[in-house]
């Protein structure tokens, strides 16, 4: 019952921050299920007969082990969670303590001078709960500090140990931080949500019901032909030249003339910031809510738009500070104190709860990768990403699904002859399965969609693969024959999603 008290509380100050019970489906959580299995088993320990058990060797360490077993792995599931692993402590706690008395939780002796627990100490002495045992000295049981050693003298609480305030309180701060961080439309700072930063998402998050992507600084180009596949996945060049381990850590907006290059003397403050089709597919993916960290900013057009459309946090970082001095010159020059900038190696000056979305383009999908595998706490902590690899798309997207996040936008982008793919992802699992290659490179959303470019993509994908197949014609080694079956299963993918859409 004291699970229940702390679950209440979270709910209520979850509540209390803007939050709501959407937030717990879209906080990400792998196996959630595993949740539910504990209470089955527990139950189970009121049907059985207590003198069956004690003929039974090892029963009750054999259920306990089996009743704490899916709680310990949906905790290491969710480690990058922080507040599941103090869950995860508090239950390991309660797991040692009755698993070194036999399967039993010793309950403190002190339970018998309190006469409102009267009729549950006497059903522990009786045998009717077997998982309990009375404890009439400390010494008497190993991990005695770690027992039901907390007497609450309300019958509805009873008595509790202390992994279970640590499991409580790992459970409140999770339900809360669930409901605030990951409620759709929620944009929470501080312990409340301020009445301003409400009232402003519900004005937003009524124009953005009417945005699906933004042309406001430029016609979208489509029909160009790529002579260029620079941007195709590494997996497909693999076999022609070897890719860097680590690139360097710039963004390679190299479509986005420099600050000042678009009319003599640069945009003046109040000219709108001209984006590139690119990025405005990037920007449409950003819900104006949210808070944003955009990596490798290079110049900052693209945070600079997104401050002067209503974003009210933008945290514009890039490696190179000669970089950056250019976003610095243009925030400073349109007077945009939202936005703040940072010489930063990936995400390395961000903190956990800083931001709500992450904006890494212009990168190399093996660096994208990277960036979000070295600050695993900052990842757990926000609510949408938004990616644009240069080439490993296939990458990109395995790193999605394998960490607890799942795609739920993606669109193509066409900029002086090639194509870009742009993935938005959210956590939470959807079930999406990336069994092949095609899986890897291209994605469902963008075949349920039937994206007007997603046809030029598939052709140049068949292009590109005829060019490799060539290449590996002559070859006869077992891996140049697997890898020649795997392109052919692709192409003929492809080509039966391009008859798909010719219909």
């Amino acid at each position: 019952m004291l699970l229940l008290f702390f679950l209440i509380a979270g709910l209520w100050i979850g509540q209390l921050r803007g939050g709501g019970l959407s937030g717990l489906v879209r906080m990400g959580m792998r196996a959630p299920w595993l949740v539910v299995l504990p209470f089955f088993i527990e139950l189970s320990f009121r049907f059985l007969n207590t003198a069956l058990l004690n003929q039974i060797p090892y029963s009750l360490p054999i259920l306990q082990g089996l009743r704490f077993a899916p709680l310990l792995l949906f905790v290491l599931l969710n480690i990058r969670n922080w507040r599941i692993v103090l869950v995860g402590l508090g239950v390991l706690m309660n797991f040692v303590v009755i698993m070194a008395n036999r399967g039993r939780m010793p309950i403190s002796e002190l339970a018998l001078l309190e006469p409102r627990l009267s009729d549950q100490v006497l059903r522990v002495q009786q045998g009717l709960v077997p998982e309990y045992v009375l404890m009439h000295a400390p010494a008497s049981a190993p991990f005695w500090f770690l027992s039901d050693i907390i007497i609450l003298p309300l019958p509805a609480l009873g008595f509790a140990s202390i992994g279970d305030v640590v499991l409580g309180l790992g459970l409140m701060l999770a339900v809360q931080h669930g409901m605030a961080r990951y409620s759709y439309g929620r944009h929470v700072k501080g312990s409340l949500a301020p009445k301003e930063l409400t009232a402003r998402k519900d004005a937003v998050l009524q124009a953005d019901t009417e945005v699906s992507s933004i042309t406001e600084q430029g016609e979208y180009v489509s029909g160009n032909t790529q002579e260029d596949c620079g941007n195709m996945d590494q997996g497909l060049r693999e076999d022609r030249s070897p890719q860097p381990a680590v690139e360097p850590l710039r963004s390679e907006r190299s479509a986005e003339p420099a600050y000042g290059q678009g009319s003599p003397g640069g945009p003046s403050a109040g000219d709108p910031v001209r984006l590139s089709p690119r990025l405005s597919e990037i920007a449409a993916m950003i819900p104006r809510w949210a808070s944003v960290a955009d990596v490798g900013c290079d110049h900052g057009k693209l945070a600079v738009h997104l401050a002067e459309r209503g974003t009210p946090l933008v945290i514009a970082t890039d490696i190179s500070a000669k970089s950056l001095a250019k976003a610095k010159a243009l925030v400073r020059d349109r007077h945009l104190t939202q936005v703040k900038t940072r010489v930063s190696d990936g995400l390395m000056k961000l903190k956990p709860g800083e931001v709500d979305c992450i904006v890494i383009s212009g990168l190399g999908g093996p660096t994208i990768c990277e960036i979000l595998d070295n600050s695993p706490a900052v990842i757990g902590s926000i609510n949408r990403l938004v990616l644009q690899p240069q080439n490993a798309v296939g990458a990109v997207r395995a790193w999605i699904l394998n960490n607890g996040f799942h795609v739920d936008r993606e669109t193509i982008a066409a900029e002086d002859g090639r194509l870009y793919q742009i993935l938005s992802a959210v956590p939470g699992v959807d079930g999406t399965r990336i069994d092949t290659l095609f899986d890897q490179e291209i994605g469902a959303v963008l075949i349920r969609d039937r994206h007007p470019l997603l046809p030029q993509l598939l052709r140049e994908r068949v292009d590109t693969i005829d060019t490799i197949l060539g290449e590996l014609a002559g070859a006869g080694s077992p891996k140049a024959q697997g890898r020649r079956i795997e392109l052919q299963v692709l192409r003929a993918r492809c080509l039966e999603v391009l008859s798909w859409f010719a219909r």
